[in-house]
This record gives C-alpha cells, sequence and structure tokens, in this order.
C-alpha cells in the first residue's frame, strides 16, 4: 500500500514580532521575554506579539502533506478439527510536516531550523511494525483460541512538560528540547535512549524517539449446547486484554525547569538563561490508562 496526500492544511502564528528578541542558553529563538512561575515557564503577556491590540492571530496554509506506505505477509492454516494458525506481520511508515494533529500546532522555528522545516519527520500515528498472532484448538464439542496483537510503540519528541512555553510564542508544548550533554543527570539518559544520542549538541528531532512495544492478548473459549429450533446453541466465554502492556500518556519531557534556579537575562548578550535539569523519567509512562482485562460470558446461536 502506498498514500500520499498534498495540500494538507498547518497552522502558523501570524503575530510574533517579526524577528525573535533573544534566545535562551542552548540558541533556541525567543518570541517574548520569558517569566519563570515555579516549574513552569510563560512570556509576559504582550511581549509576543507584533500588533499589541491582537493576541494569537493565527492563519491556516494549505503546505502539509502525509505520506504511508505498508507491506503486509502473512500465513494461515484454518481447519475444523485440530489446530488452526495464522501469523500475520505489517511493516509501514508514515510521515509528513503536521506538527499536532492535523497540524494544528504552531512550529517552534517559524524560520525554519538550519534551513530545513523542523516539523518535517515521523509522523505522530506512525507505527511501523505491527504483529498478530492467532491459534485456535478446535474439537466438536469444543474450541480455544488466543490472538495476541503486537505494535510499535508511540512516537515522541523530547521536549518539556505541559505548561512550559520555552520559546515564549504563547503555545505551550510545542517545544523541542536541545540535547545538552553536559546537563546533570543527562549522561544516563543518554546511555538510555538511543534516539538522543544521533542529536548530542542540537534540538531534538520530531518523533525521533518511541515508547515500548504495546500487547494485548485476547482468549476465547467455546462450549457447544446443543441444538435450539435446529440452530447451534454455543456457550462463549471471551478474556480481553488478558494480558495487556502498560500504556498511557508518554513523559516526553528531557528537562524539568528547576523551580529552586532563577531564570536571568544578560541584558547586554539578551541570552536568558533557564534553569533546568534532566528528568529522570524521561519516556516513562505518566499515567497507565490502560482499559483492563474483560470478561464476557455469552450464548450463540447459529454459527
Amino acid at each position: 500500500t502506498y498514500r500520499h496526500t498534498d495540500h494538507l492544511t498547518r497552522r502558523t502564528e501570524l503575530n510574533l514580532p517579526a524577528v525573535p528578541l533573544g534566545e535562551d542558553q542552548h540558541g533556541r529563538p525567543l518570541f517574548g521575554q520569558l517569566r519563570q512561575l515555579g516549574s513552569t515557564l510563560a512570556a509576559e503577556p504582550g511581549t509576543n506579539r507584533r500588533f499589541a491590540g491582537f493576541d494569537a492571530v493565527q492563519g491556516l496554509e494549505v503546505t502539509g502533506f502525509s505520506e504511508f506506505y505498508a507491506a503486509t505477509a502473512g500465513i494461515e492454516r484454518v481447519a475444523e478439527q485440530g489446530l488452526s494458525v495464522g501469523l500475520h506481520y505489517t511493516f509501514s511508515r508514515t510521515t509528513d510536516n503536521l506538527n499536532g494533529s492535523a497540524g494544528s500546532v504552531a512550529s517552534a522555528f517559524p524560520g525554519g531550523l538550519a534551513g530545513e522545516d523542523w516539523r518535517e519527520g515521523t509522523a505522530d500515528t506512525d507505527a511501523p511494525h505491527r504483529l498478530l498472532a492467532a491459534v485456535e484448538w478446535g474439537t466438536r464439542p469444543f474450541r480455544l483460541g488466543a490472538v495476541y496483537r503486537l505494535r510499535s510503540g508511540t512516537p515522541y519528541t523530547a521536549g518539556f512538560r505541559a505548561g512550559v512555553d520555552a520559546n515564549g510564542d504563547g503555545i505551550a508544548g510545542n517545544d523541542p528540547a536541545f540535547v545538552d550533554p553536559n546537563l546533570p543527570g543527562m549522561q544516563a539518559l543518554l546511555a538510555e535512549h538511543d534516539c538522543l544520542g544521533d542529536v548530542v549538541g542540537g534540538f531534538a528531532e520530531r518523533n525521533a524517539c518511541r515508547g515500548d512495544l504495546v500487547g494485548r492478548l485476547d482468549v476465547r473459549a467455546t462450549v457447544a449446547l446443543g441444538r435450539m429450533r435446529g440452530a447451534p446453541l454455543a456457550l462463549v466465554l471471551d478474556a480481553v486484554d488478558v494480558l495487556a502492556t502498560e500504556t498511557g500518556p508518554i513523559d516526553a519531557a528531557l528537562y524539568l525547569v528547576d523551580r529552586t534556579g532563577t531564570l536571568v537575562t544578560d541584558p547586554g548578550t539578551g541570552i536568558t538563561t533557564v534553569p533546568l535539569r534532566a528528568n529522570p523519567n524521561f519516556g516513562g509512562v505518566l499515567a497507565d490508562r490502560s482499559p483492563g482485562p474483560l470478561f464476557r460470558v455469552g450464548l450463540r446461536i447459529g454459527r
């Protein structure tokens, strides 16, 4: 399968200053005067707007694209009695230049980064590997089957926690982190996460990191009870997600704003130093949102 879609809408902020007002200690362009409130970071109201009489002024431009390709291979053996098996594997890739869902979030680098559009890369929906394995053993009165599904983890960008607007553009959550190996605690994170190694000394790539593999196991048992008015009658026992991987929002914050530190701006250079510390939970699950196992009992009439 191959699919390419052009002329998708992307959002851009039109009321930012024409040129950045300064930069942080890592060279990130700042569009407003940053203000620290505990572990959060935001721009002083009005300092990040070109026209003071307006707040956010956003435009939609049809410059987005999405590209998807996939290949699936499978093998099956289906038997009325005895053992039935099935195995399917899909490899796919999805790339786009849409930051956030359907391009709903403006870029943290409106002028590009090193001459490139930072938003272009791995899509939020990308799942390169998908595996489905099914097995069923059956006799005339009884059948027992299981289905196991496995897929790649969710891609994410190394950045900051909610409530941190690192570049002062008025949008929290769209700022990639600068991978600074000299920050205390970073060496342990670099050793644990391969996605950070290729961008040491630069800004993180969009969706370069990925969560753990996600697996699910479903089991079904069917017992024939006879016939009802000529139709087969069976008792069906289902166990859905009986084995499931922990899933939920991923902690994509490579850094935390140190609430014990102080934000300082050098009046001569215009460089703002933000107190940061490495996040030891980077890449972990913030809260488990797995639905948990579901057990179901029912009667089936007919095949």
